[in-house]
C-alpha cells in the first residue's frame, strides 16, 4: 500500500465513520489530498499555495472581465497570470534570462521574472498600485496628496507613496506600497510555513524598521501597504482596504460596502496579476511560444 493510501486509509477509520453527509466526507478527502500534495511539495510551492490561498489573493479569476472597471486582462496576460499562480512550467528547460542587462538564469516557472530588476518592471507595478489606491482616496474625498515631501526633518528619505492630512489630530499618515516575493531565499522558509509571511515581514522589518526614527515623532504614522507576487496581503493592507471601502460606501450611498470592498479587491487583484503576467511575458523569448 503507497503512503497516499495508507493515509486516506487512516482518515477513513479515524475521521470518516463519524461522518454522516456526503458533504462532509467530500470535504475531509479533499482536505486530506490537499494536506498530502502540500506536504509533498518543494518549499517554492508550499509558500505559492499557502500566498495564493490568502483572501482575495485570487480575486483576479472572480471578477467579471469588464474593461471600463479595469477588470480586464488579455487572453496572454490571463494564461500567464493563471500559469504563475498554478507555478506551471512557461518554460520547457531554464534560459538566461532575456532582459537587457539580466545575466540571471530563469527558472522553469519564471519565479525569476517577479524579482528581476531590469528594466524597471517592478516600478511600473508599484506606481500602478500607488497610482490605483490614491485615485481611490481622491474619489473617497480625503484629501490625498501624492508622494509628500518634507515628512521627516533634515532628512531626504520620503516615507510615502501618498498621504492623509490631518488622518488623525495633528498626525499625518503616510502609505507606502511594496510587492515581495514570497518564493525568494530571504522568506521561503518563513512563506512556505505561514501564510502571508512574507508580506507581514517586509512590512515590519523593511519599512517600519527604515522609518523607525521618523516615527518617533508623534506626528508621524506610516501604514504599509505590501502584497505578494501570488496576491497575498499583509495585516495592514487587509484593514487599509476596509477603510478605504468605508470611506467610499460614505460618499455612495447607491452601493453596499460588502459590493464596494469586493470590487476594491478584484481591482487590485487584477492590477497586481496584470503586472506580473507583463513581466513573464517580456522574458519569455517566442523561441519557446508563440501566442
Amino acid at each position: 500500500m503507497s503512503i497516499a493510501e495508507q493515509q486516506i486509509s487512516r482518515l477513513i477509520s479515524s475521521e470518516l465513520v463519524s461522518l454522516r453527509t456526503q458533504v462532509a466526507i467530500s470535504d475531509a478527502l479533499d482536505k486530506a489530498s490537499a494536506q498530502r500534495l502540500f506536504d509533498s511539495s518543494s518549499l517554492s510551492d508550499r509558500a505559492r499555495l499557502l500566498s495564493s490561498s490568502a483572501p482575495h489573493a485570487g480575486d483576479f479569476l472572480l471578477c467579471p472581465p469588464i474593461a471600463h472597471l479595469g477588470l480586464k486582462l488579455t487572453p496572454n496576460e490571463w494564461c500567464f497570470a493563471v500559469a504563475y499562480k498554478l507555478g506551471l512550467q512557461v518554460l520547457p528547460l531554464p534560459v538566461v534570462c532575456s532582459a537587457n542587462g539580466c545575466n540571471a538564469l530563469m527558472d522553469c516557472q519564471g519565479l525569476h521574472a517577479m524579482r528581476c530588476g531590469t528594466e524597471g518592471d517592478r516600478i511600473v507595478r508599484h506606481n500602478n498600485l500607488r497610482n490605483f489606491f490614491f485615485k481611490e482616496c481622491q474619489k473617497a474625498l480625503v484629501a490625498p496628496v501624492l508622494e509628500p515631501t518634507n515628512l521627516v526633518r533634515n532628512c531626504g528619505e520620503r516615507p510615502a507613496d501618498w498621504g492623509i492630512p490631518e488622518y488623525r489630530p495633528g498626525r499625518f499618515m503616510a502609505y507606502d506600497v511594496a510587492v515581495t516575493d514570497p518564493t525568494q531565499q530571504a522568506y521561503v522558509a518563513g512563506a512556505s510555513a505561514t501564510k502571508s509571511f512574507a508580506a507581514e515581514s517586509y512590512a515590519v522589518n523593511v519599512k517600519l524598521a527604515k522609518y523607525s526614527n521618523a516615527l518617533s515623532d508623534s506626528s508621524l504614522m506610516l501604514t504599509p501597504i505590501v502584497a505578494e507576487t501570488f496576491g497575498a496581503w499583509s495585516t495592514a493592507s487587509y484593514d487599509f482596504i476596509s477603510d478605504l471601502s468605508r470611506w467610499l460606501a460614505a460618499r455612495d450611498p447607491s452601493s453596499s460596502l460588502s459590493a464596494i470592498r469586493s470590487k476594491l479587491f478584484q481591482r487590485v487583484s487584477v492590477i497586481l496579476q496584470r503586472a506580473n503576467a507583463r513581466m513573464l511575458m517580456s522574458r519569455i523569448s517566442t523561441v519557446y511560444y508563440n501566442y
